[in-house]
């Protein structure tokens, strides 16, 4: 039982690293950091798709006839990969979107964490919920693209990310043990 309530601590923790190394990544280097990412991505991408496709094989997995099964999920991650590895402006254009939709999921969870706070009566729940608001703002900020300049928008993202991720550090610190 108290190994399921560390769990979602470690994912939580894991999440939160993440965020903070690509914020800080982003604002070393504002300009090349869009085409990194986007390699990155479209690495692993590739790679699950590769292996999705190998265990399609290697397990003999059957799937009904008229069913998109390990195969086609497999082929489909793969062709995206190759895609965004030789064509990388392709989601490079639309990074920003991208990274303000990964903060305002974030926000939201955050918001339901502050929710489940109140209904415990957890003192500073509030904490929670002025963070989600805070994550939510930057992310609708940056797929609004209200910030016109791409290096400005990186830097604007590279602050917001490595915001969320301190924020998510906080709470696990505050309310680790109320909940």
């Amino acid at each position: 039982m108290e190994e399921l309530k560390e769990r979602p601590d470690r994912y939580s923790l894991l999440t939160a690293l993440i965020m903070i190394i690509i914020g800080i990544t982003v604002l070393i280097w504002p300009s090349e950091t869009g085409t990194i990412l986007v390699y990155v991505m479209g690495g692993l991408i590739a790679a699950a798709g590769l292996m999705r496709t190998v265990f399609y094989f290697a397990r003999n997995e059957r799937t009904g006839v008229f069913s998109f099964g390990g195969l086609t999920i497999g082929l489909t991650l793969l062709s995206i990969g190759v895609v965004l590895l030789f064509r990388p402006e392709v989601l490079k254009s639309i990074l920003s979107i991208v990274l303000g939709c990964l903060l305002i999921f974030s926000g939201f969870g955050s918001l339901q964490t502050a929710i489940e706070l109140a209904r415990r009566k957890v003192p500073k729940w509030w904490l929670s919920f002025i963070f989600a608001v805070i994550a939510i703002v930057c992310g609708i900020i940056a797929v609004m693209e209200v910030i016109n300049t791409a290096k400005t928008l990186m830097v604007f993202l590279g602050i917001a990310l490595c915001m969320e991720g301190i924020f998510r550090m906080v709470l696990l610190v505050l309310f680790r043990k109320k909940v």
